[in-house]
């Protein structure tokens, strides 16, 4: 676990984000022309999602090792903002996302290590199942109902890495992770009120490290991971002024 002065200062690091996302707002709407009274809007999104775990080991003892691991599952969450109202062909969001998905990488193994004979079965367990994201999403209109957008936002996601054995190493890191949002897609109008996404997501979360130790105490290995997520995602919002 990250100890409370890593906690506070990743807490302090996303507010200090957000800060920027709002400045970067004013100064778009400065270059635009203060927009009149836009819209807001709120509804779902349902699709897929897949983890990438990197993870770096470091050992007491001989060299060190790297695994890249993946999951796969379905993910669904809320999405609300509001847009604002301006002139031309180009639109402005400010948009807030809640998340949870069911992808999990699962592994059984045999742990063997050089320089010690302790070691023995193990189970490893790591997911990402929920985040929450703060975005910019800019459009360009094509057509007369349908635009392409562009999302930029941060957020935090909850990583989890947990390695449990009777006999060899173990750890259970769980902890929210500074992330970037990076995304693009296509809203589609369905008249006046309802409108259809299809979106694309690359989140990439902020670099964890921890420690694991045999059941004795005795820390033996140092993990470090930069999780990251990527997500294909549908949904249905509803439009009101």
């Amino acid at each position: 676990m990250l100890s409370i002065d890593s906690a506070t200062a990743i807490t302090d690091n996303f507010f200090m984000k957000k800060q920027s996302i709002a400045l970067c707002v004013a100064f778009i709407l400065t270059v635009c022309g203060w927009p009149c009274l836009g819209q807001w809007y709120l509804g779902g999104e349902a699709g897929y999602a897949r983890h990438t775990f990197g993870a770096s080991y470091t050992f007491a003892v001989g060299e060190p090792d790297a695994y890249v691991n993946t999951a796969q599952g379905v993910e669904g969450g809320v999405i609300g903002g509001y847009t604002f109202a301006g002139q031309g062909p180009v639109s402005l969001s400010i948009q807030g996302r809640v998340a949870g998905n069911t992808a999990q990488w699962q592994l059984d193994v045999v742990d063997e290590y050089s320089g010690t004979s302790q070691g023995g079965p193990a189970s490893l367990a790591y997911d990402i199942p929920c985040s929450y994201s703060l975005s910019l999403v800019t459009g360009i209109r094509v057509g007369s109902s349908s635009r392409i957008v562009a999302e930029l936002g941060i957020g935090q996601s909850l990583v989890r890495e947990v390695k449990t054995s009777e006999q060899s190493t173990r750890y259970n890191y769980s902890d929210w992770t500074f992330s970037y949002v990076f995304g693009a897609g296509v809203h589609q109008r369905l008249g006046e009120r309802w409108e259809l996404r299809g979106t694309y997501r690359y989140i990439r979360c902020a670099s964890v490290s921890y420690s694991g130790a045999f059941p004795d105490g005795t820390v033996w290995e140092h993990v470090t991971d930069t999780p990251r997520t990527h997500q294909v995602c549908f949904g249905l919002v509803y439009r009101w002024e």
